[in-house]
């Protein structure tokens, strides 16, 4: 940002030193001049070198959030995205000098008037950040091998942008450049919640699934219950605790430090999963399929509630 900084001051005392300079040697002028092309190209080249950093970023798997958390790289870029609109001027005269930029401003959907040109330029540099940085946490997440733990750590990222872009003064910048940028990012967040919610795809298996499913009429029939009934009821409730304490002990490890959207996971959770519980507990809970009941039928839904509770334990 130094250089920016030099560059903005520079910029705004240019008509004095030009004044100065009038009538002064040549050689004088040329060294203040070439001065000013030297941090214009100095400028242009850090732009530049900040997006193909994000492209080329050497964060090892190993060295991955093992939670799932904001990546430090977004946190990095989304602050130093952030101190860029303290410069837009400064910015967008060296963005300005690129042909690619002018041509990207012509096909704007909307037309850019002069006194928006500042911002059209530092919006379509800021949307060139954004993609990049879209691009690398995509190939970043791929270093996950659970499914959805790569889900929450694109969720936990691209809330982390979306949040920054809306608190800040970032979402007006791009508004003339990248006019869906909040939509898209929205979308992301929307899918990658479908994508995390497969995680009980399992469970579903042991109290959802019509192919193992006993008709009422049969529980409800006098007389001892079939061996066969029993093993069924059996292998669904031991199939079910064991996936639930499996899916507790892993999803304590993740982290969601963003407290709107580890509560709404929760919620998400319990509505997508006790409606189904509930029915499939309140259907067997009374049939006298086993002499251990306490073996099988290990949690009630409200105790199922309480294990989604735990879910993304900040003290894990």
């Amino acid at each position: 940002m130094m250089l920016f900084h030099v560059l903005r001051h520079m910029n705004a005392l240019k008509p004095q030193f030009d004044k100065t300079l009038e009538g002064s040697d040549p050689g004088v002028r040329n060294k203040y001049n070439s001065l000013h092309y030297g941090l214009h190209t100095a400028g242009s080249m850090a732009l530049d070198g900040f997006v193909e950093g994000i492209r080329t970023d050497g964060t090892t798997r190993e060295r991955m959030p093992k939670d799932g958390t904001v990546f430090q790289l977004t946190a990095n870029i989304m602050r130093y995205v952030e101190n860029l609109i303290d410069y837009m001027d400064t910015i967008a005269d060296i963005l300005g000098q690129d042909a690619s930029y002018n041509q990207a401003i012509i096909k704007l959907p909307r037309r850019v008037i002069p006194a928006d040109r500042p911002q059209a330029l530092l919006g379509l540099y800021i949307k060139k950040v954004l993609v990049q940085l879209n691009l690398t946490l995509v190939n970043k997440s791929e270093t996950y091998t659970d499914p959805f733990l790569k889900a929450v750590f694109r969720l936990n990222n691209n809330v982390h942008i979306l949040r920054t872009i809306m608190g800040s003064g970032l979402l007006e910048v791009v508004s003339l450049s990248a006019p869906e940028c909040r939509e898209n990012y929205e979308e992301m967040i929307t899918e990658q919640k479908r994508v995390y919610s497969q995680c009980w795809e399992t469970i579903l298996e042991f109290i959802w699934s019509a192919d193992t499913d006993i008709p009422t009429p049969i529980l409800m029939a006098p007389g001892k219950l079939a061996d066969k009934y029993c093993k069924i009821i059996k292998d669904k409730f031991s199939g079910f605790n064991h996936e639930i304490e499996e899916i507790t002990a892993t999803q304590k490890r993740y982290s969601i430090p963003d407290v709107e959207l580890r509560e709404s996971l929760k919620r998400d959770n319990k509505e997508y999963i006790l409606p189904k519980y509930n029915s499939f507990y309140d259907k067997y809970v009374n049939v006298p399929f086993t002499k251990n009941t306490d073996k099988y039928i290990k949690y009630t839904p409200a105790q199922v509630s309480g294990l989604i509770d735990s879910f993304f334990d900040v003290a894990a």
